[in-house]
């Protein structure tokens, strides 16, 4: 598996366009090399008090969370997450982030709606990963001066990359059968038809991509298809990445890792607006990076049980706890290359997408404690809303209520929120 450095630059090359995945990645990895591996100036710190205060709330929310009629709903649960993240904007702002992560719950709930009617057997977990897709599509409607809304291509993709990425991760199938589904995929991205006999799961994909061909015509819209072709591509060379790679070098890792993350939020942009400027792949681009960096570090312990190479299992902990602080720097750089605002609702998205995603690397080190030290996890333990210790029970115990990843952590933050 893998693709060459020629496919990789024809992926993108469409009209006007001077970018191409290789260059897309090249640009992104340096900035990442360049990034100190230093927290944020500014980055809040909260005293014993505010963290107990907030753990007393949290702990209020949990239970009546377990006591709503529909605890599993992650759309249920949204509300919960607004007013966790807009309560951190200011009054300023906060009527403008709240309104547009309401618009985002909304779409949410008609996803979801219509995924069960498409797919009465998907999991909790499967909804859940295809409401984050459908929700960092929303973010990319907003910075684009769009209403989040569920369009056919983004109900497609939402739940696309959850039925593919389940085969290539199944255990029980050989390299032989995912190699073999890989090609089916290429062919059918590429507008090939001809496979009759299909592995399980695989007609719902191929329903899938043909609600997009009815979107976005190929004859009008190639840009779209070679946007997705460049994921199919990233894809399979991200998993040279499931089995440890003896001589990979950290500069290679976190290329390959770029190139899967990168494209994968790249095709949102493209299946959004049909086509997209070199300034736009480039901010699109940088934001799946991060996006993905953010999972890996997520699925550290998960990932090293199962000999995954990332960049955050293959390190030791001190150059782990480099990693994650660089990370966290390298998150405000990627955000400072978004658009600039033009409107409050813009402005709040930005504040928004920060927030979340800091607190999601403070989640991710409280619930994994064999990713880093003691005295390291003090120290990022001082910019959490709640004690590690509190947000691991709390996450333990929510599990049922929270599928989501996304949701997981944000949902236990607000005092606003939990005080409602």
């Amino acid at each position: 598996m893998g693709f060459s450095a020629n496919s990789s630059a024809q992926a993108m090359r469409t009209g006007t366009r001077d970018v191409t995945v290789a260059s897309l990645t090249a640009e992104h990895v340096s900035l990442w090399m360049e990034t100190p591996s230093l927290l944020p100036a500014g980055l809040r710190t909260f005293s014993r008090a505010e963290q107990s205060s907030n753990e007393k709330l949290a702990e209020q929310t949990l239970q009546r969370l377990s006591r709503a009629s529909s605890p599993r709903s992650a759309t249920g649960l949204l509300r919960f997450v607004l007013d966790a993240l807009t309560e951190n904007l200011g009054d300023g702002l906060a009527e403008h982030g709240r309104a547009v992560l309401e618009q985002m719950a909304r779409t949410g709930k008609e996803f979801a709606v219509r995924a069960r009617v498409f797919d009465p057997t998907l999991s909790e977990i499967q909804l859940s990963q295809a409401l984050r897709n459908l929700w960092i599509m929303n973010s990319i409607q907003v910075m684009c001066h769009l209403p989040p809304s569920l369009t056919p291509s983004a109900f497609a993709y939402s739940l696309l990359y959850p039925y593919t990425d389940n085969i290539l991760d199944d255990p029980g199938l050989t390299r032989r059968k995912k190699q073999g589904f890989g090609l089916r995929l290429g062919d059918r991205l590429a507008g090939r038809r001809d496979h009759e006999t299909l592995a399980a799961g695989e007609t719902k994909i191929r329903s899938l991509i043909s609600m997009i061909e009815e979107e976005w015509p190929r004859v009008h819209f190639a840009a779209v298809y070679e946007s997705l072709l460049a994921i199919h591509r990233a894809q399979e060379q991200g998993a040279d990445l499931r089995r440890p790679l003896p001589n990979a070098s950290d500069e290679g890792i976190v290329r390959i890792t770029f190139a899967k993350g990168g494209t994968s939020v790249l095709a949102h942009g493209f299946l959004l607006l049909g086509d997209l400027s070199s300034g736009a792949c480039r901010w699109i681009f940088g934001y799946g990076t991060f996006l993905q960096m953010i999972d890996d570090l997520e699925d550290y312990e998960e990932g090293r049980s199962h000999n995954q190479e990332t960049l955050f299992t293959a390190a030791r902990r001190t150059a782990r706890e480099e990693l994650i602080r660089r990370l966290v720097s390298y998150g405000d750089a990627v955000i400072a290359g978004f658009p600039s605002p033009s409107g409050e609702t813009e402005h709040a998205l930005h504040h928004l997408i920060r927030y979340g995603c800091r607190l999601l690397v403070m989640q991710s080190v409280a619930g994994q404690p064999s990713m880093a030290g003691a005295a390291f996890a003090r120290r990022l333990e001082a910019h959490s809303p709640l004690r590690f210790s509190s947000l691991r029970s709390l996450r333990q115990r929510g599990r049922d209520l929270q599928s989501s990843k996304t949701l997981n952590m944000l949902a236990l933050q607000s005092r606003a929120a939990a005080s409602r």
